[in-house]
């Protein structure tokens, strides 16, 4: 989070990072990135209940080993996903 309160944008660069260097396939990036949407816009609307919903539903996808095949990177996802969560919550 931005210190505004607000998610921060590298997250969204996090995917495409790893999807460069081929720890990520293009439709886990895409699962991801469409996850972090839900999660942004939820943001946007100042509803942090759905902001947090939308990040659990982030790191499910985030920890699927048949998405994210590397284990040290569906362990940083989700690390950096539990920060979030625990800002918000």
């Amino acid at each position: 989070m931005h210190g505004n309160g607000h998610t921060d944008p590298i997250c969204l660069k996090s995917s495409d990072n790893h999807r460069k260097s081929k720890t990520l396939s293009q439709k886990g990036a895409n699962k991801l990135r469409n996850q972090l949407t839900k999660v942004l816009q939820a943001e946007v609307k100042g509803n942090d209940a759905k902001t947090v919903k939308a990040l659990e539903q982030f790191r499910a996808v985030a920890v699927d080993a048949t998405i994210v095949t590397e284990a040290e990177v569906r362990q940083v996802l989700a690390r950096d996903t539990d920060a979030l969560i625990a800002r918000l919550s």
